[in-house]
C-alpha cells in the first residue's frame, strides 16, 4: 500500500510510454528488434505504444533507453587521424601555430583549428568554382580542339588580299605563304624577271595542289593509264607550271609554320556544291579535273561509278577489295580539297555533358516552377482552411484567471499564499464537457483541501480510504453529468488542441515586444487552450535600452497573486562549457492583458547563478537553450524521466494556470521577439496540424514590414518572396520543407495514433539529445548549432522523421522588420548561408527522403548545396555571358538557360499573387544580384569561422566579437553534477510531505500554519543553500 495515495494519477489513455512496457515496469526487450539501427527513430519501431500511468510511482514507469547513435552523434569524429584532419593540415601546414598566435592574434588552439577548418572549406569552395569554369569554359576547349584551326569552305570564298592575303589551299590543308613571300621572290626566275611575282602576291583562297604533286604514291597505284602531271592551275599563265619538290615544301612549311589547318565542308555542301564534289573515308575530293580530262585512269567500271554518284559518300563502293581500296586512295592522294566535318570523339563528349546539364537544370527549374503553381492553385487552398461561421459572434474563453481567484485551484498549495482555504472545482475540459480524464483524476483527489490533512496510525489509514471512495464516486457523478455539455467558444475547424506560443527574446525592446505578445493575445484561439511562454535569455541590456529585456517583459504582465514575486531562482542543466551548465531562472506564472482578453503566461527569466552576478551577461546561454528548456521538459513528462528543479516548477504553475497537466499540450508556436503574427494564423496553423495527423512541422509567410525603410529593406522584398512562394511551396508539395523559420514556425510535440495512444515528435529524446548538444568543438557542429539552430532543427527532424511532413500554410502570416542597414544585413546572411551550407551537408545524407536517385530530394538538396556553394562564380559567369552576347554572336543554349532562371519568377507572380507591384520588387532584385550572389556569399565563406551574431542583436556594453553563448572553459568541472534530478512523483511528495508537515504543526499548535506568511508554493530547489543568495535587482523592481 502506497504511503501517499493522494498523488495524482496520469489518465490512461493520455500519456503513453514510446515502446511496450512488461509488467514489471521495465522496457520489453522485443520492442527494440524493430528499431533501425542506422537511425534508430522511436517512430521506426515495430513495437506499438501503448498507455500506461505515469509521472506516478518509479516501479510503474519504465526506461525508453535513448538511441546510442542519434542524428548528429553517428557521425562524430572519434579519432585523431580522422580524413577530414588530414585534409585541414595538409591544405594549412603552412600556417604553423606561432605563426597564428603571433601575426594572427589566435591563441587558443580550438580558434586555430577553427581557422585551418575555414581555410579547408574555402580550398573546397574555390576548387568547385575552378571546376565549374572549366565546366562551362575550358572542358569544351579541351577535349574538342583539333590539332590545329579548321576553316569552312564558306569562310575561304571571302578571302580577298585586303583581308585575308597570301592563304591557299594544297591538298585539302589551308597554308599561310605570308612568312615565306620574301624567301619564294627570291627564286631566280622572280630575280630575273622572267616571271612577275605579283599575281601570287595578290592571289589567296585558291587551291594549288597541282603545283605538288605526289609522283610517289601515282607509281604505286597501278593506273591502267599514265597520270601526268600538270603542275598547273587554271588560275595562273603556262609560264608559271612547276612542280614542287615533296620534301622541300615539307622542310619549308615546319621551317616557317605555314599550315594553318583543314579546309572542311558539311554535307549539305558536298551536295549542293557546283563542283563535282564526293566523300570517301571523311576526305572530300573534287573530281572535276578528272571528269574534265575525259580519261579514265582507273578502268571504266571505276570511272561510271565516280560519274554516277557525284555528291555522296563512295566508301562502300571501294571496300570490296584491297585493290579498290588502293584505287580509291589514289584518288584522293590527287582530288583532295579538303574533309567532311565530323564531330570528334571529345567534341561529341562535350556536347553530351552540354546537353545533360542543360536538360537537368532547365528541368529543376521547370520542375520546381510548376510544382509551385500547383501547390499555389490546388494544394493551399486546403492548407489552414477553416470553417465559415460568425467568426465576429465567436467568444474566446478566458475564465481561468476568475477560478483561479476564486479559489478553484487544481492542487493543494501552502499556506499564506491565499486568504482562505477554498475546495478546488473542475477545470478545463471538464467544466466544458470535454475529456475530462485529467482534470476528474487531479480535481477529485483535491477536494480533501488543505484542512483535511490528517495524522495518527490508522485513523489515517482509515480516513485516507473513505477520501479515495469519495473521490471515485464523485468522478462517475461529475462524468455523468457533464455529457453532453459543449464549450461556448465555437472553434473554427472542430477540435481545440492545447497550444504553447514559445516567445524566445534576448536584447529587444519594449516595442518589439509588446508588438509581438499583442499579435499572439489576440489570435483568434481560445484562451483556455492557449499559454504564452516567454523566455528571456539573461538579464541582458539591449543597445540604447534603459532596462533590461526581463524587466520590460515583467512589466508588461500582471504576475499571479497566488504565487511569490520574484520567486526564488531554481536550477537546471543548460548548454555550455564547464560551469556553464548549470544556469538558474525564475520561473513566474503571471497573465498577459489585451483589450479584453486575459491570456496566462509563463515568464522563464534566466538570470544565472551567483557566481554569473557580476559578469557581462549573466543567464545567458542562447536561443537554443531557451528552445532546450521546453524541449527537455516535454521529454521529461511524456517519459516520466527525472526534472531539473526549473522543469518541476514549470510543471506546477502550468497546470495551475491552464488547469491542465502540461502533457495535454500537442503543438508549440515558436515566434520571435520581433514578429507580428496576424489574428488567424494560430488558428490556421492548428488546423493543419489536427487534420493531418502526419504533419510534424509546418511554417506560414513571413512578410517584411519596412520595405521601403532603404534600398536594403528594398532589395529583400522579393528574396523574401521566393524563397516562401518559389522554394517553400516547392518542397511543401512533397512534405520536405528544409527550413523552418524560426521566427514563425510550428512543431507537433507529440503525434496521435491509430490505438489512441501518442508518440513524440518534438519530444522524441533522439531529437532532443542531438539538439541539445554540448560539446560543439566543430566548425561544422558550431555552424550547425551556434548559428543556424533553427535550420538544423528542421533538418533534424526531417532527418529523425523522414516519412512525416513539413509543409509551408501560405494563409498564415507574420510580419517582421528586416536590417535597413546594409552591415546589419551582411551579418545576418552571413549566419544563415554558413549555416544553410552546413545543414545542407547534413541532410543530403538523409537517405530516406522521397524519390530516388535524379528523381529525389536527395538530388535536389545536393544540387541546391552546389548551387549555393558555387554562387559567386555563377554570377561573374552570367555577367560576361551577357557582355558576350551583346559585342558578339550569342550562345543560345546559355541564353536560354538564364532567360528561364531569371523570367520564370516573374511568370510566377502573374500566377500566384496577380500584384503587379512585385514586378517592380524583381527588377530591384533583378538588379542587386551582384550583392546577393558574390558580396553576400564571399563575405561569408572567408567568415566561415566567425559564429558571432555580429550586428543583428547588439547588446549595451558587449565587445565585438564577443557574442557567443555559454562559452566556458570546458576543462573545469562539468556544472551539470550541481542540479539535482528527481522524477515528478518524487518532486511532488516531497512538496505533499512538506505541506502535511507543516499542517501537522499547525494542528498541534491549535493555529492555522505561517499566517501572513509570503512564499513559494511550490519551488523546492535542492539546495538550502540557494535561500541565502542575494536577490537582484531584477527581482527586486519584480516584487515592488
Amino acid at each position: 500500500m502506497d504511503q501517499y495515495p493522494d498523488v495524482p494519477r496520469r489518465p490512461s489513455r493520455h500519456l503513453p510510454t514510446p515502446l511496450p512496457l512488461s509488467r514489471r515496469g521495465s522496457a520489453d526487450p522485443k520492442a527494440f528488434q524493430g528499431l533501425s539501427p542506422s537511425n534508430p527513430s522511436l517512430e521506426r519501431g515495430s513495437g506499438r505504444a501503448r498507455s500506461l500511468n505515469t509521472l506516478v510511482r518509479p516501479d510503474r514507469a519504465g526506461t525508453v533507453p535513448h538511441s546510442p547513435q542519434p542524428f548528429l552523434a553517428s557521425r562524430v569524429q572519434t579519432r585523431r587521424l580522422h580524413p577530414w584532419n588530414v585534409f585541414v593540415w595538409v591544405v594549412t601546414w603552412w600556417a604553423l601555430p606561432i605563426f597564428l598566435s603571433k601575426c594572427g592574434g589566435m591563441h587558443d588552439k580550438r580558434v586555430q583549428f577553427a581557422w585551418r577548418e575555414k581555410m579547408a572549406l574555402c580550398t573546397i569552395i574555390v576548387f568547385m568554382c575552378a571546376a565549374l569554369a572549366f565546366l562551362t569554359y575550358g572542358f569544351n576547349a579541351a577535349v574538342c580542339n583539333p590539332e590545329s584551326s579548321w576553316i569552312t569552305a564558306p569562310q575561304i570564298a571571302t578571302f580577298s588580299p585586303a583581308n585575308y592575303p597570301n592563304l591557299w589551299i594544297v591538298h585539302g590543308v589551308l597554308y599561310s605563304m605570308t612568312g615565306f613571300m620574301s624567301v619564294h621572290a627570291s627564286f631566280p626566275k622572280f630575280q630575273t624577271g622572267q616571271l612577275d611575282h605579283a599575281p601570287i602576291t595578290i592571289g589567296t583562297g585558291k587551291d594549288i595542289s597541282a603545283f605538288f604533286p605526289r609522283p610517289e604514291i601515282a607509281s604505286s597505284c597501278g593506273l591502267e593509264r599514265a597520270y601526268v602531271h600538270s603542275c598547273i592551275t587554271s588560275d595562273f599563265p603556262s609560264t608559271y607550271a612547276h612542280c614542287h619538290d615533296p620534301a622541300q615544301v615539307e622542310k619549308a612549311v615546319l621551317r616557317y609554320g605555314m599550315r594553318i589547318g583543314p579546309v572542311v565542308y558539311t554535307w549539305d555542301e558536298v551536295r549542293e556544291s557546283e563542283e563535282a564534289l564526293v566523300v570517301y573515308q571523311g576526305a572530300v575530293m573534287d573530281l572535276s579535273p578528272y571528269i574534265r580530262s575525259n580519261i579514265a585512269y582507273f578502268g571504266e567500271n571505276v570511272d561510271a561509278i565516280l560519274k554516277s554518284r557525284i555528291g555522296k559518300d563512295v566508301t562502300a563502293v571501294f571496300a570490296g577489295s584491297p585493290e579498290q581500296k588502293g584505287k580509291a586512295e589514289c584518288l584522293a592522294s590527287f582530288y583532295k580539297v579538303g574533309q567532311v566535318d565530323v564531330s570528334s570523339v571529345g567534341c561529341m563528349a562535350s556536347q553530351i555533358v552540354l546537353y545533360i546539364s542543360l536538360i537537368i537544370i532547365l528541368s529543376v527549374v521547370l520542375v520546381r516552377f510548376i510544382f509551385a503553381i500547383y501547390f499555389d492553385w490546388f494544394i493551399s487552398r486546403e492548407l489552414g482552411k477553416l470553417k465559415e461561421n460568425r467568426q465576429e459572434q465567436r467568444q474566446f474563453q478566458g475564465g481561468r484567471k476568475e477560478a483561479l481567484q476564486r479559489g478553484q485551484v487544481p492542487f493543494p498549495m501552502k499556506a499564506g499564499t491565499r486568504t482562505s482555504v477554498v475546495k478546488p472545482a473542475a477545470t478545463g475540459d471538464s467544466a466544458q464537457g470535454g475529456s475530462s480524464d485529467v482534470e476528474d483524476e487531479g480535481g477529485d483527489l483535491l477536494t480533501m483541501g488543505l484542512g483535511r490533512v490528517p495524522s495518527g496510525g490508522r485513523r489515517l489509514a482509515t480516513m485516507r480510504r473513505k477520501q479515495m471512495e469519495a473521490i471515485a464516486a464523485d468522478a462517475k457523478r461529475r462524468q455523468v453529468a457533464n455529457t453532453g455539455v459543449v464549450t461556448t467558444y465555437e472553434s473554427p475547424y472542430g477540435k481545440e488542441v492545447y497550444t504553447i506560443l514559445l516567445v524566445t527574446c534576448y536584447s529587444e525592446g519594449e516595442d518589439g515586444l509588446r508588438t509581438t505578445m499583442d499579435s499572439l493575445a489576440d489570435t483568434n484561439y481560445s484562451d483556455d487552450h492557449k499559454l504564452l511562454f516567454v523566455v528571456a535569455d539573461g538579464l541582458i541590456k539591449g543597445s540604447g535600452e534603459t532596462r533590461t529585456t526581463p524587466e520590460i517583459v515583467l512589466a508588461m504582465c500582471e504576475m499571479d497573486s497566488n504565487w511569490a514575486c520574484p520567486p526564488q531562482p531554481v536550477s537546471y542543466v543548460a548548454i555550455g562549457d564547464g560551469p556553464k551548465r548549470h544556469n538558474m531562472a525564475q520561473v513566474y506564472a503571471a497573465w498577459y492583458n489585451y483589450k479584453d482578453r486575459c491570456i496566462p503566461t509563463i515568464i522563464v527569466v534566466k538570470c544565472g547563478t551567483p557566481e554569473e552576478e557580476k559578469t557581462p551577461k549573466p543567464g545567458n546561454r542562447g536561443k537554443r537553450d531557451s528552445q532546450i528548456i521546453l524541449m527537455t521538459f516535454f521529454q521529461t513528462v511524456m517519459m516520466d524521466e527525472r526534472m531539473s528543479p526549473l522543469h518541476y516548477d514549470v510543471f506546477q504553475k502550468i497546470h495551475y494556470l491552464m488547469g491542465v497537466t502540461p502533457d495535454r499540450f500537442e503543438i508549440v508556436l515558436m515566434v520571435d521577439a520581433d514578429t507580428k503574427v496576424a489574428p488567424d494564423s494560430l488558428p490556421r496553423m492548428v488546423a493543419c496540424m489536427t487534420r493531418d495527423p502526419l504533419v510534424m512541422g509546418l511554417c506560414g509567410e513571413t512578410r517584411i514590414a519596412n520595405k521601403s525603410e532603404s534600398w536594403v529593406s528594398m532589395i529583400q522584398v522579393f528574396e523574401y518572396y521566393l524563397s516562401h512562394h518559389l522554394n517553400k511551396a516547392f518542397e511543401s508539395v512533397f512534405g520536405g520543407v528544409t527550413c523552418l523559420p524560426g521566427c514563425f514556425c510550428m512543431y507537433r510535440v507529440k503525434a496521435p495514433k491509430a490505438d489512441e495512444t501518442w508518440i513524440p515528435i518534438l519530444a522524441n529524446p533522439d531529437i532532443v539529445t542531438t539538439y541539445s548538444e554540448n560539446v560543439v568543438d566543430t566548425l561544422h557542429k558550431k555552424n550547425l548549432l551556434l548559428l543556424g539552430e533553427d535550420r538544423f532543427l528542421t533538418t533534424l527532424m526531417l532527418g529523425t522523421f523522414p516519412r512525416r511532413k513539413l509543409i509551408f500554410v501560405p494563409k498564415a502570416y507574420c510580419k517582421t522588420v528586416v536590417p535597413a542597414q546594409f552591415r546589419v544585413l551582411l551579418s545576418q546572411r552571413r549566419r544563415w548561408i554558413n549555416s544553410t551550407i552546413h545543414n545542407l551537408m547534413e541532410l543530403v545524407l538523409v537517405r530516406e527522403l522521397c524519390g530516388i536517385f535524379c528523381f529525389s530530394m536527395q538530388f535536389i538538396i545536393m544540387l541546391e548545396l552546389i548551387g549555393t556553394v558555387t554562387l559567386p562564380a555563377a554570377i561573374v559567369f552570367t555577367i560576361f555571358l551577357i557582355i558576350v552576347s551583346i559585342v558578339s554572336a550569342p550562345q543560345p543554349i546559355p541564353l536560354i538557360l538564364l532567360g528561364a532562371i531569371l523570367g520564370l519568377p516573374a511568370v510566377l507572380i502573374l500566377l500566384t499573387t496577380r500584384r503587379r507591384v512585385y514586378v517592380a520588387w524583381m527588377i530591384v532584385y533583378l538588379f542587386s544580384l551582384p550583392i546577393w550572389n558574390f558580396v553576400l556569399p564571399t563575405y561569408a565563406f572567408w567568415h566561415f569561422d566567425d559564429f558571432s551574431w555580429g550586428q543583428t542583436r547588439k547588446v549595451e556594453g558587449e565587445e565585438a566579437g564577443k557574442g557567443g553563448h555559454g562559452d566556458g572553459d570546458e576543462r573545469t568541472a562539468d556544472g551539470a553534477k550541481q542540479v539535482l534530478l528527481k522524477k515528478w512523483v518524487d518532486w511532488e511528495l516531497e512538496r505533499r510531505k512538506e505541506i502535511r508537515e507543516e499542517w501537522e504543526e499547525s494542528v498541534r499548535g491549535g493555529g492555522r500554519p505561517n499566517s501572513g506568511k509570503k512564499g513559494s508554493p511550490i519551488v523546492l530547489t535542492p539546495s538550502r543553500k540557494l535561500n541565502s543568495w542575494k536577490q537582484s535587482p531584477l527581482m527586486e523592481d519584480a516584487a515592488t
